[in-house]
């Protein structure tokens, strides 16, 4: 069957433009501001709001290299280096953008205030350490907003907490960050964590069980009392997040 060039004309077209909206509408990557942002609430990149000794800023870093790169998976399991299953970008870009979505809903009651808190907060959903998801729910449910962790997705806890494995070294982010971060590089710590090849300089321990989730619409504990968050309604209305000293 003989083509006219009329119409490969139209189907060239026509790949091009899938091929166009394959790198934009549907684009599996974003740039994202931690710093500024959590500057934007009041805080500071340094601080460690969610008590886990890892700084925010720096954890947060794991997560923005993995959205803006959509080359990065380490699910195999089986790279170099690696002693299990590590973090696929695909995943966690989506459970990003389903918790943005979420965490903007959510906080939309609180106007342009709880607006600045969307980023921070859908960053510490998607790192999804339990005790701190359980944290958010009771902070802000103070406030009268509800937060239910089953609308959130908290897939991510065993890869980007840091109790988990990103890279699947068989260290834990915080063995990596603890041996890493020293040298005040905020990039050498991103790179050991999502690099199998680089850990530190001690035995490997074996791999960290799963991490147990938060069941839906779980009632918050007393983690503020660890010092984990605490949310203070100014007088001129301005949320502000502070660590509890």
């Amino acid at each position: 069957m003989k083509y006219s060039s009329k119409v490969l004309a139209v189907c060239f077209v026509a790949v091009l433009v899938m091929f166009y909206y394959s790198k934009t509408v549907f684009a599996s990557t974003v740039t994202v501001d931690f710093d500024t942002a959590i500057s934007g609430t009041g805080g500071d990149p340094a601080d460690d709001f969610d008590s886990d000794t890892l700084a925010d800023g720096d954890e947060f870093a794991v997560l923005s290299t993995l959205l803006a790169d959509d080359t990065i998976d380490l699910s195999s399991g089986a790279a170099t280096g690696q002693v299990q299953a590590g973090v696929a970008q695909a995943d966690v870009y989506n459970a990003w953008i389903a918790n943005q979505t979420q965490m903007s809903n959510d906080l939309a009651p609180l106007g342009n205030t709880g607006a600045a808190f969307v980023d921070p907060f859908a960053a510490f959903m998607t790192l999804a350490d339990p005790a701190t998801v359980t944290a958010l729910v009771g902070v802000v449910g103070g406030y009268g907003i509800t937060l239910d962790p089953g609308n959130y997705d908290l897939t991510q806890a065993d890869f980007l907490s840091a109790a988990g494995d990103a890279d699947g070294d068989g260290y834990t982010n915080k063995e990596e960050y603890d041996a890493f971060i020293a040298a005040k590089a905020r990039s050498t710590f991103v790179n050991a964590a999502l690099d199998p090849t680089v850990t530190p300089s001690v035995t490997p321990p074996p791999p960290p069980s799963s991490i147990p989730t938060v069941p839906s619409g779980a009632p918050a504990t007393d983690a503020l009392g660890l010092g984990l968050l605490t949310l203070v309604l100014g007088g001129s209305g301005a949320l502000l997040i502070r660590r509890k000293k």
